[in-house]
Parts: structure tokens; sequence; C-alpha cells
């Protein structure tokens, strides 16, 4: 029974031993930028130089390539943007380059499913643009891939590998993104102090409640829901004349909005059964 022990114990260690992770020649890399509005995101591997010859031989001229090691290099973008005056939606996309000496293509590729470039297809390139590289005077032992001068309009993702530097630039909309969240918020609020209102109206805090609809009104006076809330209002504090005034308006309203839109107003018979519930109890 020792020797059997004995026997699992050793042949477990042997295989933990062979099992553990070794450092990876080209390791896996992230780069993540705020850019305006625009998150980019970069996952990719990055080789090391090591003494060789890269751009021309190691990584040969006219030829795609993956920008680094193993699977395709990945880009991401949480906005749509716009690469060489072409608007790139939102989402992912593989990264390639085809280098030459004096001019490199650059390309993003709707395909994530490439190991390397195997089977890259043109066809399938959501934008390409021609870049001129820049030889720099410091070199690069491991190749970067990361988004340099940043500002709220743009930025450039930059491939710096041994002394070859080239950009992709990028723009990014970041005044319409503004103004799309500064409307949403806007949205958002008035319907903040409408659930505000119709809190303070259950608790029987009516001073509160009216004050927090008629902020919700100021804000948004063309919501039919929302004047059909400040009539109920009026009802649960006892004012049925004002709540009955209040309601036909409301429902008035409706009918104007869902006419305009050739829809049915569904909810009109409950609005008006509650209506001639109030004319009842006065």
């Amino acid at each position: 029974m020792k020797k059997l022990l004995l026997a699992l114990f050793i042949g477990g260690t042997l295989v933990n031993t062979t099992a553990q992770e070794m450092p990876a020649p080209s390791p896996a890399a992230t780069t993540i930028q705020r850019v305006g509005l625009t998150d980019v995101e970069i996952t990719y591997s990055r080789p090391s130089v090591k003494g060789r010859d890269i751009f021309g031989a190691l990584v040969p001229y006219g030829e795609v390539w993956r920008l680094g090691a193993n699977a395709s290099t990945k880009v991401k973008f949480s906005t749509d943007v716009n690469v060489n005056g072409k608007d790139i939606k939102a989402g992912t996309y593989s990264f390639y380059a085809i280098p030459n000496k004096d001019s490199w293509t650059l390309m993003l590729n709707n395909d994530l499913t490439l190991w390397g470039s195997d089977g890259y297809d043109a066809g399938k390139d959501a934008v390409r643009m021609e870049a001129t590289p820049k030889t720099s005077n410091e070199k690069t032992e491991s190749m970067r891939i990361s988004v340099e001068n940043v500002t709220a309009k743009g930025a450039d993702i930059v491939i710096a590998w041994d002394n070859t530097m080239v950009a992709l630039p990028i723009a990014v909309e970041s005044d319409g993104q503004v103004a799309k969240n500064m409307e949403t918020a806007l949205n958002n609020a008035y319907r903040a102090h409408r659930n505000a209102a119709e809190y303070y109206a259950d608790k029987g805090e009516f001073e509160k409640a009216f004050k927090q609809i008629d902020m919700a009104i100021e804000m948004n006076s063309t919501s039919w829901y929302t004047q059909w809330i400040k009539a109920e209002i009026y009802a649960k504090s006892g004012d049925m004349k004002k709540a009955i005034k209040q309601g036909e308006a409301a429902i008035k309203m409706g009918d104007e909005y869902y006419a305009s839109r050739n829809r049915e107003f569904t909810y009109k018979p409950g609005l008006v059964e509650d209506l001639e519930k109030w004319k009842a109890s006065k």
C-alpha cells in the first residue's frame, strides 16, 4: 500500500511538473486608452528582436503581417470612430499590416477567427489606409502597440518595433456623444422627478409631490403620461375638481400624440375609467 501511495505521489508530482506554465516567447499584452468618450482596447502578443533583422527579413516586405505574434491582433472601439475618412462602427476588429520600406498598408478586418495572417481575406476589411513609417533613434526591443497623441477628438494607434514606428490615426466624435449624453441625462431627470412625485404622493406628502411633478412637467411638458400623474396626485390629495380637469387635458394630449403616429391609444380606456370614478366621487 505504501509503495502504491508513493507511486501515485511521484506520478502526481511528475504530472504537475510537466503541466507548469512556462514564460511565453511573445507574451500577451493589452493596451486600454480612453480617447474623448471612446475606449480603445488593443490585445496582441509582443515578439522581441533578439538580435534579428526585423523588417524586410523576419517580417517580409509586401506580405500580410499579424502585427505581433500568435493570434491576430485585435482592436476594440466602444463607440463609432472614423479611420481614414471612413466611419467605423463600434466593435472589435483584427489588425493587420503590409509593411514595405517606405510605405505600410494598415487594415482593420472583420474576421476575428484567424491565427496569425493565414486565411486573411482583404474582402473582409472594414478599412485600409496607407501610412508612412518613421525611423526611431530609440530601439524598441519588444514590439509595442500604444495609443498616443490623445486629444478629445482623436489619437494615433502606434506600432513600434526595432527602429521602426508607424501610426494609424483615429478620429472620435466627442461633441456629438456629449450632446447625446446630455439629452439622455435630461430625459432621465424628468422621469426621476416624476418617480419622486409618485413616491411622495403615495406617502401623503402632497406638497413635495406637486413640487416634483411640476419640475418634471417643466422639463418635458409634452409627456401626456407625466400630465396624467399630476392628475392622479390631485385625486390622491382629494382635489377631484382639479384631478378631473388635469386628467381630461392629459387624455387629450395622449389622443393627439398617438394620432400623430397612427397608433392606437391603448391606455385610454383605463384612464377614462379612473376619470369616471373621480367624477362619481365629487
